[in-house]
C-alpha cells in the first residue's frame, strides 16, 4: 500500500489519504477504517491508478456518497476510489446530458430541472453519486435510472475504456456492473422539454415537502433498509410486527418511517447487522415474506469487489 501512496503523490494523480474512517464517508456515520483513500484529478490519471491497483494486487472499492452502505466496525486494507474529481455536466442538446460519475445526484437533479426538462425530479431526491446510482438503478417516486439513461462509459477489468448503449441489465436496484470488474465514469441520460419551464422545479419542491414530512431527514440513515415485496410495502410489514421505534443499542427503528433505521448516537455494526436480521426473521416466521435487504453490507469478504 506504500508504494501506491508513493506512486500517487511522485505522480500527482490526485488527492491520497491514509487511515480513513467509514464514519466520514457514510451517511450511517459508520464502520471501521480503510488503509487508504484515492481521489483521482481526472480520467487518466484514474486508470493509471487502478492499473497500478491491479498490477498489485492490492483490493480497493469505489465509493460514491456512502448513502447505502452499512460497513464493518474494522480496518479494511483496501484502497477507496472515489470519483468526486469527475464532476461535469455537458448539455448535447435535445435534453441530453453527459453527466461524469462523482457529480451529486440531488445536484445535478435540481440544475437539470431549472433548464427546464421534466425527468430528473427523482434525481433530486436522492443523496447518491450519479456513478452509484447508475450502478445501483437508483430511484423514487416511481421513476428510475433505467427511465432515462441512454449510454454510459465506464473502464473495464482491465482499464480500458469502454462505451456500453444497451443491455444495462437494469432491474430492481439492480444493473450489469453489480456483476462485472468495472468502474462507472459517466452516464448519458435524456430528458423532456416542459412546456411551462417552471414546473419541474415545482415538481422538486413538492416532493422535497413530501420527503421532509415522511423521512428522518435529519437523524443518520442510509435511506430505505429492504426493498418493497410485491402487494405491500416494507414499512407496513415492520409496522404490523411491532418494530416502530424499536432500539438495539444506538440503531433504532424510525418512527417516522419504519422502513428506514437510524443512528442514534454511535451505532455498531454488530447492533446494526442483529436488528436488520431480526426484523428479517420475524417477517418470515409470521407473513412468509422474504424482505431483501437494499442497503449494501460491507464486510471483511467483500473486500475484492467495487462498491
Amino acid at each position: 500500500m506504500k508504494s501506491f501512496i508513493e506512486y500517487v503523490k511522485n505522480n500527482h494523480l490526485g488527492n491520497i489519504y491514509e487511515n480513513v474512517s467509514f464514519k466520514k464517508l457514510t451517511s450511517l456515520k459508520m464502520g471501521g477504517e480503510a488503509a487508504v483513500l484515492f481521489e483521482p484529478f481526472n480520467l487518466n490519471f484514474l486508470i493509471k491508478g487502478y492499473l497500478y491497483l491491479k498490477e498489485s494486487k492490492i483490493p480497493y472499492f469505489v465509493i460514491g456518497n456512502g448513502t447505502n452502505l452499512l460497513v464493518d466496525d474494522i480496518l479494511f486494507n483496501i484502497c477507496l476510489i472515489r470519483l468526486n474529481h469527475l464532476n461535469q455536466i455537458t448539455y448535447l442538446g435535445d435534453g441530453c446530458y453527459m453527466i461524469e460519475a462523482g457529480v451529486k445526484s440531488m445536484a445535478v437533479g435540481r440544475k437539470i430541472a431549472k433548464d427546464g426538462f421534466f425527468g430528473s425530479a427523482f434525481m433530486a431526491m436522492i443523496p447518491a453519486s450519479v456513478g452509484g446510482l447508475i450502478y445501483m438503478n437508483g430511484g423514487s417516486y416511481r421513476r428510475f435510472v433505467s427511465d432515462y439513461l441512454y449510454a454510459c462509459e465506464y473502464i473495464d477489468e482491465v482499464g480500458k475504456i469502454r462505451f456500453m448503449t444497451s443491455d444495462f441489465g437494469f432491474g430492481y436496484r439492480d444493473s450489469i456492473f453489480q456483476h462485472q470488474k468495472s468502474i462507472i465514469t459517466k452516464g448519458y441520460f435524456k430528458f423532456t422539454k416542459a412546456e411551462d419551464k417552471e414546473e419541474p422545479m415545482r415538481l422538486i419542491n413538492r416532493y422535497f415537502q413530501m420527503k421532509k414530512l415522511t423521512q428522518p431527514l435529519s437523524e443518520k440513515n442510509a435511506g430505505s433498509v429492504f426493498r418493497n415485496p410485491d402487494h405491500i410495502r416494507a414499512w407496513e410489514i415492520i409496522d404490523q410486527l411491532g418494530y416502530r421505534g424499536y432500539r438495539i443499542g444506538d440503531c433504532e427503528v424510525s418512527l417516522i418511517h419504519t422502513n428506514f433505521i437510524v443512528n442514534k448516537n454511535d451505532a455498531t455494526f454488530k447492533d446494526m447487522e442483529q436488528l436488520i436480521c431480526e426484523i428479517k426473521e420475524k417477517a418470515k416466521e409470521k407473513f412468509k415474506i422474504e424482505l431483501i435487504c437494499e442497503w449494501k453490507i460491507i464486510k471483511i469478504r467483500d473486500i475484492t469487489h467495487t462498491i
